[in-house]
């Protein structure tokens, strides 16, 4: 990413998926993460921006249809990964 994350208001992962997301809300943006089994460190894959959206409050991703549902104040977004 170009700038640093300024308001991570969310950060998702569970025991079935191998990245680490993560919701900046001020830049509208979800950043990807791999992890590292070996070394238990993750490393900055992707991001998601979702330009003129306004503030995003939440995410959740679906591992079984490998997408990303990102919410806002009246709209929910879905990203396909």
């Amino acid at each position: 990413p170009f700038s640093s994350i300024n308001n991570p208001k969310v950060i998702y992962t569970n025991d079935k998926t191998d990245q680490v997301f993560v919701l900046d809300s001020s830049e509208a943006r979800v950043l990807v993460y791999d992890k590292d089994s070996k070394t238990g460190n993750v490393s900055y894959s992707t991001q998601y921006l979702l330009e003129g959206v306004g503030e995003l409050r939440d995410l959740y991703v679906d591992n079984g249809s490998r997408t990303l549902y990102v919410l806002s104040p009246s709209k929910i977004y879905e990203v396909p990964l």
